[in-house]
């Protein structure tokens, strides 16, 4: 996303010759490929952390969010790469419509910087509410999450994607300082006491009835 199109008042020939540049061509195809590979490791991170924060998968809207951000990123590269990516393999012939040129550029960026920044701030904003109800996150990280929502509603000026970067990068040492949902696990251990307990106790009755007929058998002789 850091190229440097022609505006998109400059005449059509601006925009052909700089499709026509071989290494434009390359930076975008490359660039295409590169966004697919984000919106999968967007997928893998977002995913990660929703396994740890909601292990019984309850709040289907986590992953319809964690899904959307993915394919809006993707899309968004493939629109910009579409018309290079045709040109390099020879599907388009080296004559490109700057029409066409022109609406890619104007196409990708919304589809990324709007569409795909919502559904990663949703998805962030639901990540967020429910690591701090299973206590995973801190009133520290909360606000941050919070933070980073807003970031993403105004990611339409690139700039506040910064703030998205940095929470990722902090949540990810979070991730790895605490690998395991640690909530619940007191609990779960009570629970699993429990349950055992009035089996210790059906067993201990058992033994204790075994015994007395033993007694009884024995007193009878």
């Amino acid at each position: 996303m850091l190229w440097t199109p022609p505006d998109d008042t400059a005449p059509d020939g601006a925009w052909v010759s700089y499709l026509a540049d071989r290494g434009h061509r390359a930076t975008l195809l490359i660039s295409g490929y590169l966004m697919v590979i984000s919106a999968g490791a967007l997928v893998s991170f977002f995913a990660s952390l929703y396994h740890r924060v909601d292990a019984e998968r309850r709040d289907l809207r986590i992953p319809v969010a964690i899904g959307a951000a993915g394919v809006f990123v993707a899309l968004g590269g493939l629109v910009w790469a579409t018309t290079a990516g045709a040109t390099i393999f020879g599907s388009q012939g080296s004559g490109a419509n700057a029409d066409v040129i022109r609406f890619e550029f104007d196409l990708g960026y919304p589809i990324v910087l709007v569409g795909g920044a919502i559904a990663m701030g949703c998805a962030i904003l639901l990540l967020t509410l429910k690591a701090r109800q299973a206590q995973y996150f801190g009133t520290a990280m909360t606000v941050f999450g919070y933070i980073a929502t807003a970031a993403c509603v105004a990611a339409v000026i690139f700039i506040p994607l910064a703030i998205v970067m940095l929470w990722a990068l902090t949540v990810s040492v979070v991730m790895a300082r605490r690998p395991v949902r640690t909530v619940g696990s007191a609990d779960l251990v009570t629970q699993v006491a429990g349950s055992a307990m009035p089996a210790q106790g059906v067993t201990d009755n058992g033994a204790g009835a075994a015994e007395a007929e033993r007694k009884t058998a024995k007193t009878g002789s």
